[in-house]
């Protein structure tokens, strides 16, 4: 049975599947997302489009407060990724991140928040929110066996070739898995 059809999907346009949160200071955390996280993502096969606030919006306005500008940007995008490394406690720019996508995503149900955990992490120091979705165990470990199904399973349907999926789109794409799991092929022989 196909379960992806009953996820949430949102109806508004949004020009990227993913906000990605991590700490800049972690060299190693740095290093993985560009060797191996990111083209994976984003040169796989569904091609996620990937928003960095270091590289697609090097000019954040000024006047703006980090944190009121971080929500406008979260809400262009479908889902947040949160890389929990060994020093994001400390990042006060993360924290802020987390917390307005958090808050996004209570007002937008098709707005998930995904916590991947890169290396040794200090559970004690990290923020409530985090502690919630731990003891929830809705997270994710870069090192699991799994890692790579589950985090595709999680993240939302990328936009295919620079577009959303319209909803006709979505429901005939819906009803085609209906219509696939409900025939039934009965070969079996009594005897």
């Amino acid at each position: 049975m196909n379960l992806s059809r009953f996820r949430r999907r949102s109806k508004i346009y949004r020009p990227f599947d993913v906000f990605l949160i991590y700490d800049e200071t972690d060299k190693n955390c740095q290093k993985w997302l560009e060797s191996t996280f990111l083209p994976k993502l984003e040169n796989g096969p569904k091609a996620f489009k990937i928003f960095i606030p270091d590289r697609n919006n090097a000019n954040l306005e000024r006047r703006l407060s980090i944190a009121s500008n971080s929500t406008e940007l979260i809400k262009q995008c479908k889902c947040t990724v949160m890389i929990v490394s060994r020093d994001i406690a400390g990042n006060s720019w993360s924290s802020m991140c987390l917390q307005a996508a958090i808050s996004w995503a209570l007002k937008e149900p098709s707005h998930k928040v995904i916590l991947v955990f890169y290396g040794n992490v200090n559970i004690s120091t990290l923020d409530d929110e985090i502690k919630r979705k731990i003891q929830r165990r809705d997270y994710l470990t870069a090192r699991g066996r799994c890692f790579w199904y589950r985090l595709e399973y999680e993240l939302p349907k990328p936009t295919v070739n620079g577009q959303e999926i319209t909803e006709h789109e979505a429901r005939m794409e819906e009803d085609t898995a209906i219509i696939h799991n409900s025939v039934v092929i009965d070969n079996t022989s009594y005897v």
